[in-house]
């Protein structure tokens, strides 16, 4: 993968969390949980309520891992 992604995650009480360089070219935006959740491999990202945006965003969510500590 190449390339910057930025995210633009709502969380659950509805405040907005930025990760990332808000010039990326590639962008992800939608509910937290969700980004969770396609993360840990419960919903595919064509599932969920997230938009990917930009050359990186789709690939950026495919390669996607939470990992439990």
């Amino acid at each position: 993968m190449g390339g910057q992604v930025y995210c633009e995650l709502t969380s659950p009480d509805g405040q907005l969390w930025h990760f990332g360089d808000p010039d990326s070219p590639s962008v992800i935006t939608g509910p937290a949980g969700d980004f969770c959740r396609v993360g840990a491999r419960r919903i595919a990202p064509a599932d969920s309520a997230l938009t990917a945006t930009g050359p990186h965003a789709a690939e950026a969510l495919a390669v996607l891992r939470n990992y439990a500590f």
